[in-house]
């Protein structure tokens, strides 16, 4: 089923919880919360090692708690929905390897266009805010968000607070308590907003118009306003592109306890489940015939009447083929692959090297050529070499790529993911350029100097 535009409630948290008891607060919350709150269906991880879905119900209820507390799965968390009358749902995603939590609620944007149903979502995303103690959170729609330029390919930036800073800001900014001791609590309060108030644990809520369908209204004077807020709080708390990331940041609670949670983490490595014998013949399959597949493909979207030349000036066609395809609710069970094809083939012509089965995480890598040297150049230099691979990271690599790093993957999952995410225009030409990021800096996690 294909998810339609939305409004969201999101928030960044620093302290780990995993308590039966905060999950289940979670769950109250939207059962109290009632109508649309509700869901309808929960993902679970199954004994095959998959997800699937089972239908939302009291019964269920201790299987989900199982999942909030890690006992399944490759993340602890909730993946929750509703369809109908209005889709919504709630996305808590929880690592032990990043700085972060990250937790959501979805709901279908014309639901707030009824009366009072705005204010309604306004105080659940407050309760949601007072449940979690978060450090940032705001409300907001994926068309708020201004992309970022890397040459040729526009991106959504993800949100990294510790080394980039703070995002864009979209309708109702929530600041942590620590962004107000940074900020200091009356200039907050007398900020160029329509609106500004204290939250229950000394936080500040800030609404930067009366409506977020100002924004559709005259987004140029929606822009406008958002851009004096951040000018007003300081342009050195935010970031704005590579060539502008803060420079001022606040100290931020529960710090230690997160750093202690992904030292332990690390003690333990490899976390992750095997990959099954089956999974690796798949994926040596993929390899074997990936520039097969990938002519097979172009041919497909030839016939659409979309090009591809595996460039990155092609993926913005590669995305709205990608798109065309969702959007008609054709089958996109053989679509991953296929187009997971291309990707890789796109990422070996523009980065070097060959795709290989990593020896040590047994998952597919794309061995680079040694520094300095053409990755046209025919001989293969095998002492030096580098490895691309996607594994955990620790926190370490763009987040545009950490879920391919956090569940040992490949090009085929960044397909997954860009179908599952409402196909947010971008995301692929982000992963690409951030790829070519990576093997720029050299980052951890990324690239790996082979033995």
């Amino acid at each position: 089923m294909r998810e339609n535009p939305s409004f969201h409630a999101s928030f960044v948290v620093v302290r780990p919880d995993r308590t039966r008891e905060k999950g289940l607060e979670i769950l109250d919350l939207l059962t109290s919360q009632g109508g649309i709150y509700v869901p309808e269906e929960c993902s679970i991880w199954n004994k095959e090692e998959s997800f699937e879905t089972k239908k939302y119900s009291p019964e269920i209820i201790e299987t989900l708690l199982d999942e909030w507390q890690g006992h399944h799965g490759p993340l602890p968390g909730f993946n929750l929905r509703r369809w109908r009358p209005y889709q919504t749902s709630l996305l808590a995603s929880q690592t032990d390897f990043a700085p972060f939590d990250f937790l959501a609620f979805f709901v279908e944007k014309p639901y707030l266009l009824q009366p009072e149903k705005l204010s309604e979502f306004l105080d659940f995303g407050k309760k949601f805010y007072n449940l979690l103690t978060p450090v940032f959170g705001d409300i907001g729609s994926l068309e708020m968000k201004r992309r970022l330029k890397r040459g040729r390919v526009e991106f959504f930036p993800g949100m990294d607070l510790f080394k980039q800073g703070l995002p864009e800001l979209e309708w109702a900014v929530f600041f942590g308590p620590e962004y107000v001791d940074l900020f200091g609590r009356e200039k907050l309060l007398s900020a160029p907003c329509y609106r500004a108030e204290t939250l229950s644990d000394g936080g500040v809520l800030l609404l930067v118009t009366e409506s977020p369908f100002d924004f559709d209204k005259d987004q140029r004077t929606f822009n406008q306003k958002r851009d004096s807020l951040r000018a007003y709080l300081g342009l050195d708390a935010f970031y704005m592109g590579d060539e502008h990331r803060a420079t001022r940041h606040p100290k931020f609670r529960y710090w230690e306890e997160r750093q202690a949670l992904i030292k332990e983490y690390r003690s333990r490595e490899p976390a992750l489940r095997p990959i099954t014998p089956q999974e690796v013949r798949d994926q040596e399959d993929w390899i074997a015939n990936l520039e097969t597949a990938s002519e097979l493909f172009r041919t497909k979207t030839q016939r659409h009447g979309y090009t591809l030349e595996y460039s990155e000036s092609s993926l913005r066609r590669f995305e709205d083929y990608l798109i065309s395809v969702i959007a008609k609710d054709e089958s996109v069970g053989e679509l991953a692959r296929e187009a997971g094809a291309y990707l890789g083939l796109t990422l070996q012509k523009l980065f070097g090297g060959q795709w290989a089965i990593d020896r040590f995480f047994r998952t597919p890598a794309l061995d680079l050529p040694k520094p300095g040297v053409s990755p046209h150049k025919e001989k293969r230099i095998s002492e030096g070499e580098m490895k691309l691979s996607f594994e955990p990271g620790l926190g370490d690599a763009p987040d545009a790529i950490a879920f391919e790093k956090m569940v040992r993957t490949w090009p085929v999952s960044r397909i997954h993911r860009f179908i599952h995410s409402g196909a947010q225009k971008g995301l692929i030409g982000y992963y690409v350029d951030a790829v070519g990021k990576a093997i720029e800096r050299k980052e951890t996690g990324l690239i790996r100097i082979q033995n």
